[in-house]
């Protein structure tokens, strides 16, 4: 059997210095891996994937041959062994332990590592920077749900001298960015507020909330941060999970200028379901987040650890603890019968990994 093993985001790094890697599964999560650690490409002896082997894929600069299972070979054992699919962990490493040359050998999948996240220092001496008010969004002019209606309650018993703002067609134009408005036409309401709720935060300041957010202590610790986050994984922040920020934020308007330039309807007339956090943390990057989970403050921003606002994550899976101000419930609106099978899938593997590192 292989030995599933977790590292920090240093370590692996240094591993790919002193190790060429073999990646298996040719798909998103290798474009993702390479995103984080650039260095990759450049490593990778060969990838291995039983559904596309038997040609080479580019992947920045470097053309890398992809091969089957089947042609796995003795030099793996002098490699490091990388899993880019977390979707398919649990089949590549099930399928990896009946390989006797792959016996005892450590296998590693980044996107599950597990590293000291921190904790979020608060400042208490300056001032306050965001005005006392939680916005959300509710389009569609349909009913709210009880369970949302819910944890609105909790908003306002943790945070009774904020004021809580409503944002829907009554009160905000919906049509002002054309993503925004052929996500509204398309009845995809899950995707609406992705650039609303910059615009609303960049224009008034204050706090934004989800309406699947179960607020457990107050937000008042975040109110002298200019700009605030979180991490819903070690690799992706998510400003659906709760954010807040100084009006005339110029991160929040260069987040509003991407969506200027992206079309929700494609040209070929499908949705364009790039998820808001792969476009937040591009953004967030570029001003020197690092994906890996952990609690950090630049200049212009604050990023926290899922403990603090995503402790369960999109698969169930994680714990609340002394840090944790708000639940996330993934309600995931937006989803579809094909995205739902694809989260239990999911859910499934990473339960899997992690029982075996």
């Amino acid at each position: 059997m292989v030995k599933v093993k977790n590292m920090n985001a240093a370590e692996f790094e240094k591993s790919l210095q002193r190790k060429k890697a073999v990646c298996f599964c040719a798909g998103q999560g290798l474009r993702e891996l390479c995103e984080v650690y650039p260095a990759v490409p450049g490593r990778i002896s060969y990838i291995v994937d039983n559904y596309c082997y038997g040609r080479s894929i580019e992947l920045g600069s470097c053309e890398i041959p992809v091969i089957s299972m089947q042609e796995v070979k003795e030099d793996i054992r002098h490699a490091l062994l990388v899993v880019a699919s977390i979707r398919y962990a649990d089949e590549i490493i099930k399928q990896l332990d009946t390989f006797a040359v792959c016996d005892g050998l450590e296998v590693f999948v980044p996107a599950l590592f597990q590293e000291g996240a921190g904790r979020m220092e608060f400042p208490k001496e300056s001032r306050e920077m965001l005005p006392r008010s939680i916005h959300y969004c509710w389009f569609g002019k349909g009913p709210m749900p009880y369970r949302f209606e819910q944890n609105i309650e909790t908003w306002k018993r943790n945070c009774p001298d904020y004021e809580i703002i409503r944002w829907d067609e009554s009160n905000y134009d919906y049509t002002k960015n054309s993503y925004m408005k052929q996500a509204y036409e398309a009845e995809k309401w899950g995707f609406v507020p992705d650039y609303a709720r910059l615009d609303i935060i960049n224009t008034y300041g204050g706090i934004y909330l989800d309406t699947d957010i179960e607020l457990r202590k107050s937000l008042d610790d975040f109110l002298r941060f200019k700009l605030f986050c979180g991490f819903e994984n070690a690799w992706f922040v998510n400003f659906g999970l709760g954010f807040g920020g100084a009006a005339d934020n110029p991160i929040l308007q260069e987040m509003m200028d991407l969506y200027d330039v992206t079309d929700f309807i494609k040209p070929d007339k499908t949705w364009n379901l790039t998820a808001s956090p792969v476009y937040q943390t591009k953004i967030l990057a570029k001003h020197g987040l690092i994906r890996n989970g952990s609690c950090q403050s630049r200049e212009e921003f604050t990023v926290l650890s899922t403990e603090y606002f995503s402790p369960i994550n999109a698969y169930g899976i994680g714990n609340i603890t002394a840090n944790t101000y708000s639940v996330h419930q993934y309600a995931a609106t937006w989803f579809g019968e094909k995205e739902k099978a694809i989260r239990e899938r999911t859910a499934e593997s990473i339960k899997y990994v992690l029982e075996r590192i």
